[in-house]
């Protein structure tokens, strides 16, 4: 039967439905995060407060800076002398030092306007709390002001007379202090890098870190030797993995992307050694493509993160390619297969010669079997749709940028692939072409897709008719453009115009008491064999017990006029043959009444 479309491709004789699952490419950056210094945990909470009784993260604010413990009061008459002097200074040499205010205030309230009031803009431990108390217990603090200076390297006192070292010497008292700490740093990261692979097949992960005691990926992997430098990974989708490095000074992270390629689908189109007779062209060599070719030889997905899940579809690009467009041979250098380059997508420098990214629409008004005939120099991955079709033999690798064709293509010949089936509508193909060396002399793509004969006809029909440069949606089989109740495939298999509604009837009938005959137009089977006809007999309309074989039929052979067939030609040349269908009343049992039904099907 008719069928209105077909979302899968099949190899002959068989239909498998192709599933290609993308991941998603999520991309993050390799990053070093800020270092945590395990020092100050020891000494003070977490969280702290500003001087708006905001929250104030110890980590981000003491980091590897001399720290300064205050204890002070707004009750404290000597505090009031000295928190100005302690608020230049700390103003002066912020970016290596910072003050920790221990309040002894009755109230948080009094300790918020203390602070407001002498612009402490340091963090502060809250009065009245376990983390004030502890630390004026550790450094037994038994009167104020004080001031408590501590080493960032691992916590011991550099002296507990900051206050007078602030007060008597403020042009020395820093670079004194500096002079006692033991500098230790955290963990360096100086490169973390993801790869690419199929779905479930290993990469690797590699990095480069000095100092550190500790290493973990996540997700999935765990800790890793600290004398290791890479590891083997085998995701299913595309991941961001975390390195985390750490030592007794600090922890570090840093991000890289593994990036999941689908494998390629086991029902892809494959090799055919001959064309199969009478095709059609879809798209023709020598036809225009819009193309995408980086030059400086930088991934794509690095500056679009979902490009390889969206380069080669209809909707979804939103990138930089794609706005130029020429006609095949599009390519660089020199082709041996004429009629060489036609289009040049330009060249980049040796060293930056990778791929270059081709796409094209097509527009198709029924089922069709598709077929193709490529050039590609050197490796070439088609998609239609978004869907991986074919790969050549000469490419085995996940479709990434920087990834080269196993070896040189034939320069002088073209390679047929089929068969796939796509329904009417829209389509898009797309074309990855890879050099098979980063230095390559040359690129070249052509492609011609081409439909069988059977569904190719009814195109060569469209076009004849003018259908086939009406919107889409008139061309379908099913569709009926010109509103006279009989759909394309009813005028096209019985030789009428589907944008002609006030066409005479498409078939002649002759009757008298012995015999009732129907004449019309069909297509030849020779064109279309997928085409099926048949004149049904029917004594009672109201039953509808429609018979088959009771008919005589008749062709050009037993004389059946052939003369004005539909498209003008003569019987030899034309697409369409007149046949007649004859009942013939029976003697022994005769009808009182005959009605006589054409019954068109295409599968």
């Amino acid at each position: 039967m008719m069928k209105t479309r077909l979302s899968r491709y099949r190899k002959p004789g068989s239909f498998i439905l192709l599933l290609i699952g993308l991941g998603l490419f999520a991309f993050t950056p390799p990053m070093q995060a800020a270092a945590v210094n395990p020092v100050w945990a020891d000494l003070f909470p977490k969280t702290m407060i500003d001087k708006n009784g905001k929250d104030v993260d110890r980590d981000t604010a003491l980091g590897n800076k001399i720290v300064g413990i205050y204890f002070s009061a707004s009750w404290c008459p000597p505090c009031n002398t000295f928190s100005p002097l302690l608020v230049n200074f700390r103003n002066k040499h912020s970016d290596e030092f910072e003050v920790v205010f221990a309040s002894a205030d009755n109230s948080k309230a009094e300790m918020l306007q203390y602070m407001i009031d002498k612009k402490m803009d340091f963090p502060a431990v809250e009065c009245n709390t376990s983390g004030a108390s502890a630390l004026y217990s550790k450094y037994n603090i038994t009167g104020i002001p004080s001031l408590v200076i501590v080493s960032p390297s691992d916590g011991t006192t550099i002296t507990t007379g900051g206050r007078g070292d602030v007060t008597n010497k403020p042009g020395t008292a820093m670079e004194e202090w500096k002079s006692q700490v033991e500098w230790k740093d955290p963990p360096t990261i100086s490169s973390f890098t993801g790869g690419h692979s199929f779905a479930g097949k290993k990469l690797t992960l590699s990095w480069n870190v000095t100092d550190a005691s500790t290493l973990n990926i996540s997700p999935g992997v765990g800790n890793v030797s600290t004398n290791s430098t890479s590891f083997k990974v085998s995701p299913n989708t595309t991941t961001t993995y975390t390195l985390t490095a750490s030592n007794d000074f600090g922890t570090v992270t840093a991000y890289a992307r593994a990036l999941v390629f689908p494998n390629p689908p086991d029902n892809a189109w494959t090799i055919i050694q001959e064309e199969p007779a009478g095709t059609t062209d879809v798209i023709a060599l020598g036809s225009e493509w819009s193309f995408y070719h980086p030059q400086d030889g930088t991934d794509p997905v690095d500056q679009d993160s979902d490009f390889y899940t969206t380069w080669m579809k209809a909707t979804g690009y939103s990138g930089p390619g794609f706005q130029q467009s020429g006609k095949a041979m599009l390519g660089y250098g020199d082709i041996n297969k004429a009629p060489g380059i036609v289009t040049n997508i330009g060249q980049p420098v040796s060293g930056a010669r990778y791929t270059a990214y081709f796409k094209k629409e097509f527009i198709v008004a029924q089922n069709l079997d598709l077929g193709l005939e490529i050039f590609s120099d050197d490796g070439a991955i088609v998609y239609i749709d978004g869907e991986e079709v074919l790969r050549t033999a000469n490419f085995s690798k996940p479709d990434a940028f920087h990834e080269l064709a196993s070896g040189n293509c034939d320069e002088n010949t073209t390679q047929l692939y089929g068969m796939g089936t796509v329904g009417p509508g829209t389509h898009t193909i797309a074309v990855s072409v890879h050099n098979a060396t980063s230095s390559s002399s040359d690129l070249g793509f052509d492609l011609r897709l081409f439909s069988t004969s059977q569904h190719g006809e009814f195109a060569n029909w469209s076009t004849d008719n003018g259908l086939s440069l009406r919107p889409v949606s008139d061309q379908a089989m099913d569709a009926d453009p010109d509103q006279d109740g009989k759909p394309n495939l009813l005028e096209y298999a019985l030789g009428g115009d589907p944008l002609a509604s006030g066409q005479d009837e498409l078939h002649e009938t002759s009757a008298d008491t012995t015999q009732a005959s129907i004449t019309f137009v069909r297509v030849k089977e020779s064109l279309d064999s997928a085409l099926y006809y048949k004149v049904q007999l029917c004594s009672d309309i109201k039953a509808m017990d429609w018979q088959d074989g009771v008919l005589w039929m008749e062709g050009e052979s037993q004389g059946v006029d052939q003369n004005n067939l539909p498209d003008g030609k003569s019987f030899a040349n034309s697409r369409f043959e007149r046949v007649r269908a004859t009942f013939r009343q029976s003697p022994i049992r005769p009808v009182e009444k005959a009605f006589l039904r054409i019954v068109v099907t295409r599968n």
